[in-house]
C-alpha cells in the first residue's frame, strides 16, 4: 500500500523516530493527523518517489475550534498552475510554525508518483511557456512604446502641417 510519511521534531530535528505512516489509498489524500505535546514542526512526505502534488491545504485546528491555514516549504519546483513538482525520491512540505493551542492537523491534496522523465518533461513545457509568454510581453511593451510615440509625434506642430499639406495636396488632384 502507499503511504504519507509524518515526521514530528521536537526541537531536536527531524528523525524516523518520530513518524507516523498514514495509509493513502489512491491520488485524492484526505486525513487528519493529532500531532504530539511539544511539536515544534512537522514535516510530511507525500511519497517516496518522484511525484506532483496540487490542490495542497494544510490547515490547523486549535484547541477552540479556530481553524487557521498553516504555512509550509517544500522541496520541490511549483508552477504557474500551482502544481510542485518533486524532482526526489524524498518530496516533503515542512510546516515550520505550529501554532500555540493546536489539536489537530487536516491535511489535504492530490498526489501522482511518476518517473523523474516525466517532471522533466513538464518542467521543460513550462519553461518554454515561460520563455514564449516573456517573449510576447516584451514584443507588448515595445509595441506600446511604439503607440506613445506615435501619438508624441501627431501632437508635433510638424505632424500638424504634414497633414495639412497632405490633405491640400489630395484636395488639387
Amino acid at each position: 500500500f502507499k503511504s504519507v510519511q509524518i515526521y514530528v521534531d521536537f526541537g531536536d530535528d527531524f528523525n524516523e523516530k518520530n513518524t507516523w505512516f498514514i495509509k493513502r489509498t489512491d491520488n485524492d489524500f484526505k486525513s487528519v493527523f493529532f500531532p504530539p505535546l511539544y511539536a515544534q514542526r512537522i514535516r510530511i512526505d507525500p511519497c517516496s518517489k518522484h511525484c506532483i502534488v496540487w490542490n495542497e491545504k494544510f490547515e490547523a485546528v486549535l484547541h477552540d475550534g479556530t481553524k487557521m491555514p498553516l504555512n509550509y516549504i517544500v522541496n520541490g519546483l511549483k508552477d504557474d498552475k500551482n502544481r510542485i513538482f518533486f524532482m526526489t525520491e524524498d518530496p516533503m512540505f515542512i510546516l515550520n510554525e505550529l501554532p500555540d493551542g493546536i489539536k489537530c492537523l487536516n491535511m489535504d491534496f492530490c498526489v501522482v508518483e511518476c518517473d523523474e522523465e516525466i517532471i522533466k518533461v513538464f518542467l521543460e513545457k513550462e519553461k518554454r511557456n515561460r520563455g514564449l509568454e516573456e517573449e510576447l510581453q516584451s514584443v507588448e511593451k515595445t509595441l506600446n512604446e511604439k503607440n506613445v510615440l506615435i501619438k508624441d509625434m501627431e501632437n508635433t506642430k510638424v505632424w500638424r502641417a504634414y497633414q495639412s499639406l497632405k490633405k491640400g495636396i489630395k484636395n488639387h488632384e
